[in-house]
């Protein structure tokens, strides 16, 4: 297998850049010469990779690996990426991890809107914060997050996790409003900051806020069923320590005020916020 790096050969162009080719998977077994001639659309034009970016290779001991450099101006980044990892030294624009199946994503800046959407598999992790409908669906799409697993350091932006299917978003900051807006299954952790109005049009899955701090409540839609220590959760505590999620340790005996819902809709799903 073949590591390879993408580093800008000088300042990043006008208009938005398509990236969904820059993927570890679809560049594995190639050449630097082969690479720097794949063309890739850039704003009105096609250009061709090796116009924009310093190619390199070296030989890589765990599958196809791939570094860029980051760029707000990317859409589509890695899109479909089915195995591999891929690092990005800065921000990555909208939409990265579209469609994600399998493989790693690691973002050492912000992220876009819509990032993670779509997507069915794999890992998804930025070091910054997100934007608007982080995990939603793609555009042209229904479905939100169907598998794979989102971690966020910073915060995000409104209805994280819309019509979210199956997976994990974690968010270690605050999220904006309406996070899990038909939420149909999957799990949703606010770790650092405020839930507002979440879990509009729930039919099931679960929503967490685990700042004590956080003194809102759900929708008037949803039922108080009263407090609780969900022994599911030390579980989940453990694997986002594992994602390389800040997880108070307090967690593991926290308890947790638990709401229903949305009874709107006929929904079984959760709202729990932490109480103590």
């Amino acid at each position: 297998m073949s590591a390879h790096s993408l580093r800008w050969r000088g300042k990043p162009p006008p208009g938005r850049i398509d990236a969904s080719a820059l993927r570890p998977d679809l560049l594995a077994g190639l050449d630097e010469a082969a690479i720097s001639r794949l063309p890739i659309p850039c704003g009105s034009s096609r250009v061709e990779i090796g116009d924009l970016f310093v190619v390199r290779r070296t030989p890589a001991a765990h599958g196809p690996q791939l570094r860029i450099d980051g760029c707000e101006r990317y859409v589509d980044l890695a899109r479909g990426m089915e195995r591999g990892r891929l690092s990005v030294d800065g921000p990555c624009g909208d939409r990265v991890g579209r469609d994600l199946r399998g493989g790693e994503i690691t973002v050492d800046g912000n992220a876009g809107h819509l990032a993670g959407a779509s997507m069915s598999g794999g890992l998804l992790y930025v070091g910054g914060s997100a934007g608007d409908w982080l995990g939603g669906p793609a555009p042209g799409d229904t479905r939100g997050l169907r598998g794979g697993e989102i971690i966020v350091e910073g915060s995000c932006g409104e209805r994280a996790g819309l019509a979210q299917r199956r997976g994990l978003i974690a968010v270690c900051g605050s999220a904006g409003r309406g996070a899990g807006h038909h939420l149909r299954a999957g799990t949703i952790v606010v770790l650092g900051g405020d839930l507002e109005a979440p879990g509009v049009g729930m039919r099931r899955g679960t929503i967490i806020a685990t700042s004590a701090a956080t003194r809102a409540a759900p929708p008037a839609t949803f039922g108080e069923d009263g407090p609780i220590r969900p022994v599911f959760l030390r579980l989940l505590w453990r694997r986002l320590r594992e994602l390389g999620g800040v997880v108070d340790d307090a967690l593991d005996d926290a308890e947790f005020l638990a709401f229903s819902g949305d009874r709107t809709t006929g929904g079984r799903g959760e709202v729990l916020y932490r109480s103590r």
